[in-house]
């Protein structure tokens, strides 16, 4: 009876909707241009070829479509490609490592760390600028066949893609390294009522396919690549708590005003762990974080550890890296301060001045230790949400904000032209780690674990280093460079 109702639901459902357009790349063997392929086998087994219509476009422009709501489904996308989108639990396909391809003569291009001066090319679409530093203005092309005939007439320095799509009579001109390993790729639905009907049936029926072998059957040899068999439907809910709102989502930002790096981070670490499923919340002060202490399956991100929160939280392994706090202000400050700010004989020799905090916030136990001494009468309570911070910091509401300078460096610019003055912090480190703080439970205990698996696996491809330098400007990367080799104890990556 049951399956009988179920079957009545799933006609009823599309006697009354419109066809169901679908949008993706051509790529071979999945989504071929005459609707072949695999990807589209499935959809049309998921849904019924019948209500089914196809657009194939290039991924840029399948992108847009999406993001103008002019198709229901995209196909092959990475989880931060799209921001309005529901992502069902079931992916599609893992895809292949992302690859750096340079001329075999160019032999001083051979890292990561050699790519920002360089004329870096890839498809329209694809946003590797996300992992390499200061490229502004890649060289975007249409086709990876284009890329790859730019990249042989040097007429760029780079071409970055996949190993299957290099021309064989031009492979023996490139040499190449990993900028980001294997991911899941998605399907995508619209962030309304009926892309959650249709994101619902695609995990029915995914789960129903491999359940009766179909879905081996379909993908043939691609299947043990596509990690399909080993995937977890029963995950284990993670809440996961930040004051990063743009790591939510369906929440919408002009993208120069986001800080992606936490984001992409989070990604490629959270792609390893499929046997997880994340739930993100916004937290707006940290003065209450200890009344969570004892509540499982729940995290905050990106937090430094102190020995204040060790009595009552576990941590894991570091997973950002953050150079030194400053102290900012919008006007210069007197010559004894300019070296290192005491501030607590900061704040004392300046009455009438006030410094943002945003409530519960830590910056390292002798940096609280200061604010500690500090006349609480001239610490003002901010959002923890930086470009909130930032632009009450402009309209004069405080004098001096303390924080990391790739953020503000980020930030500042989409709020105002005016310069802001920055000094190191006496007692304050060169540089700062974020870690997943978590609740002291078994089962938290075992995320960490897994969690750890899963930074160490980056940090020996070399994605891990890629992801955070990515955001950090030229002049300051030799000081970043030294300071991830401390933490991370980074050789680069391995070929």
């Amino acid at each position: 009876m049951k399956f009988i109702v179920g079957f009545l639901s799933f006609f009823i459902f599309f006697a009354h909707a419109d066809k169901i357009t679908i949008g993706s790349d051509a790529w071979a063997d999945v989504t071929e241009k005459d609707g072949s392929g695999i990807y589209f086998k499935l959809l049309k087994e998921i849904y019924g070829a019948e209500n089914i219509e196809i657009k194939i476009e290039s991924y840029h422009r399948g992108l847009k479509s999406f993001d103008d709501q002019k198709i229901d489904i995209i196909v092959g996308i990475f989880r931060e490609d799209v921001q309005q989108a529901i992502l069902p639990k079931w992916y599609i396909d893992t895809d292949d490592p992302i690859i750096v391809f340079y001329r075999a003569e160019d032999e001083n291009i051979a890292n990561i760390n050699n790519l920002s001066n360089l004329t870096n090319s890839w498809v329209r679409g694809f946003h590797f600028e996300r992992f390499i530093a200061e490229t502004p203005q890649p060289y975007l092309v249409n086709s990876a066949k284009e890329g790859f005939t730019l990249l042989a007439n040097k007429r760029i320095d780079t071409f970055i893609d996949y190993l299957s799509n290099v021309p064989l009579p031009l492979a023996r001109k490139f040499k190449h390294f990993e900028l980001l390993p294997s991911r899941h790729l998605y399907v995508a639905f619209q962030k309304n009522q009926y892309g959650q009907k249709l994101a619902n049936i695609y995990d029915k029926k995914m789960s129903e396919l491999r359940e009766s072998g179909k879905l081996k059957e379909l993908y043939a040899h691609l299947y043990e690549k596509s990690q399909l068999g080993s995937f977890q439907e029963n995950k284990e809910k993670m809440i996961i708590l930040t004051d990063e709102a743009n790591l939510i989502r369906g929440h919408q930002q002009p993208s120069k005003q986001v800080n992606q790096t936490l984001s992409n981070n989070l990604n490629l670490l959270f792609d390893k762990l499929n046997e997880y499923d994340f739930e993100f919340k916004v937290v707006n002060n940290y003065s209450n974080i200890n009344q969570n202490a004892d509540q499982d399956n729940l995290c905050y991100c990106d937090m430094l550890k102190t020995p204040e929160r060790s009595k009552q939280f576990q941590f894991s392994a570091p997973f950002a890296l953050y150079l030194g706090l400053q102290v900012y202000s919008k006007t210069p400050l007197p010559t004894n301060f300019q070296n290192q700010v005491n501030l607590p004989l900061l704040l004392e020799q300046h009455k009438d001045k006030k410094v943002g905090l945003a409530s519960g916030r830590s910056f390292g136990e002798e940096i609280d230790q200061q604010l500690k001494k500090s006349n609480p009468s001239q610490i003002i309570d901010i959002p923890t949400k930086l470009n909130s911070a930032l632009a009450i910091f402009n309209h004069g509401r405080f004098d001096y904000l303390i924080e990391y300078p790739q953020y503000v460096d980020l930030h500042w610019p989409n709020i105002s032209s005016e310069k802001l003055y920055s000094y190191p912090l006496e007692g304050g480190k060169l540089y700062s780690v974020g870690h997943m703080m978590c609740t002291k439970t078994e089962t938290n205990a075992a995320f960490i674990a897994r969690f750890n698996q899963s930074i160490e696996s980056l940090r020996r491809s070399g994605a891990l280093f890629n992801v955070l330098s990515s955001e950090i400007s030229d002049d300051k990367q030799a000081e970043f460079n030294r300071y991830f080799k401390e933490i991370f104890s980074y050789q680069g990556p391995h070929h």
